[in-house]
């Protein structure tokens, strides 16, 4: 956890320190019972803190490098069951000891980092680091020179530090040690360079740009909620095979393989997804005319070895078949068109980063997308050419894709936020199909059904479920004069309020009857301070949203 200066006044320490007491005060760390944890501080120094049954903890301070160990291991493991009020006491004294600090970004992210290595080496780990520098780009292991021929496009989705924290990622997966990262910056940091830590190691990295602890707090205690709460596999191995004429021609997303076709996960979550691509498997001389009669299936088998959260060893096995058809119409019949649409995003995210060009990335796409409708459309008998029920929305998806903020072709003349951009890139990879869909195609919600229909919002005690309002279409003949809507972008919820809103929502939400006397800071504290029933049903939307 970062306690530098800049930590302290964006109100980043205190919302992580709050996050994690909030997670040990209700003991739901996942498998908590036997998890141990560590925790490692960092400013100009890297400090350890030293647990004692008889005395409070002690903080130990490592200036030196390579950082080193400043006590035994043992004296610095903490059971989360037993220890509960030792933990409670370190988490008080890393928030109240650095008020005065002088230290304003601190440089020690690596040393911090490498200590951590030491305590996790033999025994593997979930690394959770918290930095709030705006220096990153400026340490050394950032940098590794790159080639003044670069545009400014290709050094915007180039990693720049010559492989040297990608080879910290690989070294930390051989030790079983997985990084997730949350960082906030005001300045370019080079996302894409940091987050070689977590894509090595099959962890996830968080970013909050500017981060405010009245604006994101919400925001970083659920996502920190999570992580440290969700189900965990252990050093798991992942294969999937094939029958007779079948592989994996391209992995969509970044992960670390061994022998070419074996995944490697130190730690796996279910917020990771995988998508790959299979086709017939050419190289090999196999085509549609090798196969028998036999073949009207192809098989595929993925199974999973790995340790389970009570020390276990499982293996988890999932088996598919599918019917083959020499039929083109019988396959384009049968297509998940959001499945689809998913595909052709992430394969444009894929290109960006292979080729470092957005626009051959988006016509690349266009091209594929375009061949395979009038491939689809020359199946087809009749003269009225038109697509299939299951595919009619997948035009809309594709500019739905082509139009987002993250292939924009001149989001460098635009100055768009290219840490933003990638960061949001980097997420889209491991996403669902279901959460790929948000960006594709934004949720819009009609809250003003909420002063007709008194039901919306509230929660059903036997599910937890809330009753949601309609969803309204994204074209903006849609939006009512006097409507209220909830956006949701899978990234950020919009509460858009239109200049004719209903009196009552205006006097309940910001004590108004028309926004042109709106004075106050709007943001979610000030706005749900005081709580009314109507506050709370839109409240009860928002918390299964997130959820």
């Amino acid at each position: 956890i970062e306690t530098s200066m800049s930590a302290i006044t964006n109100g980043f320490l205190t919302s992580v320190i709050e996050s994690i007491k909030d997670v040990v005060n209700n003991g739901s760390f996942y498998n908590g019972t036997i998890t141990k944890c560590i925790f490692i501080t960092y400013d100009s120094t890297v400090h350890f803190y030293k647990c004692s049954k008889t005395c409070q903890p002690q903080m130990l301070c490592v200036a030196d490098e390579p950082v080193f160990l400043p006590t035994t291991k043992e004296s610095l493991i903490l059971d989360l069951v037993n220890d509960k009020d030792q933990i409670l006491s370190i988490l008080d004294m890393i928030q109240n000891s650095f008020a005065t600090n002088s230290c304003k970004d601190s440089t020690k992210i690596f040393s911090a980092l490498n200590g951590a290595y030491l305590l996790g080496k033999g025994l593997g780990a979930k690394i959770t680091i918290f930095s709030s520098s705006n220096t990153l780009s400026t340490l050394p292991k950032m940098i590794g020179g790159t080639d003044p021929k670069m545009t400014k496009e290709q050094l915007s989705y180039s990693c720049h530090d010559k492989r040297q924290i990608g080879v910290m990622g690989i070294n930390l997966t051989n030790d079983k040690m997985s990084v997730d990262i949350f960082v906030t910056a005001e300045n370019p940091i080079n996302l894409l360079t940091l987050n070689q830590l977590c894509e090595y190691s099959n962890g996830s990295i968080y970013f909050y740009k500017n981060f405010r602890i009245e604006l994101h707090y919400k925001n970083i205690f659920n996502q920190i909620r999570r992580v440290l709460t969700r189900p965990i596999a252990w050093e798991g191995v992942l294969r999937t095979r094939f029958s007779h004429g079948y592989k994996i021609v391209e992995y969509l997303t970044p992960t670390l393989l061994s022998n070419r076709d074996l995944f490697n996960f130190p730690t796996n979550d279910s917020d990771q997804h995988y998508q790959v691509g299979i086709d017939m498997d050419r190289a090999n001389g196999d085509d549609t005319q090798n196969l028998t009669v036999n073949d009207n299936f192809v098989y595929i088998q993925s199974a999973l070895l790995y340790s389970y959260g009570d020390g276990s060893r499982r293996i988890r096995i999932h088996n598919l078949c599918l019917p083959v058809s020499n039929k083109p119409t019988d396959i384009y019949d049968s297509i998940d068109g959001e499945a689809l649409a998913t595909y052709y995003l992430k394969s444009t995210i894929d290109k960006i980063y292979k080729t470092k060009n957005i626009s051959n990335a988006i016509i690349s796409t266009e091209t594929l997308f375009k061949t395979f409708i009038s491939s689809m459309m020359s199946q087809q008998q009749s003269m009225k050419k038109e697509l299939s029920d299951n595919l009619v929305y997948l035009p809309l998806y594709i500019l739905g894709i082509i139009k987002h903020r993250l292939f924009c072709k001149d989001e460098i003349e635009k100055k768009y936020d290219i840490d933003l951009s990638n960061y949001l890139r980097i997420k889209l990879q491991r996403t669902s199909i279901e959460e790929t869909m948000y960006f594709i195609y934004p949720h819009i919600y009609q809250l003003n059904q909420l002063i007709y229909d008194k039901e919306i919002g509230k929660i059903n005690e036997e599910t937890g479920e809330s009753k949601m309002p309609n969803l309204v279409s994204t074209h903006s003949e849609a939006l009512e004069e006097d409507g209220v809507y909830l956006m949701d972008n899978g990234y950020l919820l919009i509460l858009y309020v239109r200049r004719r809103a209903n009196i009552t929502f205006l006097k309940s939400l910001f004590g108004v009857e028309d926004l042109q006397f709106l004075a106050m800071t709007v943001n979610e504290e000030t706005v749900f301070a005081e709580m009314d029933e109507l506050k709370e049903r839109i409240m009860n939307i928002i918390d299964f949203i997130r959820r």
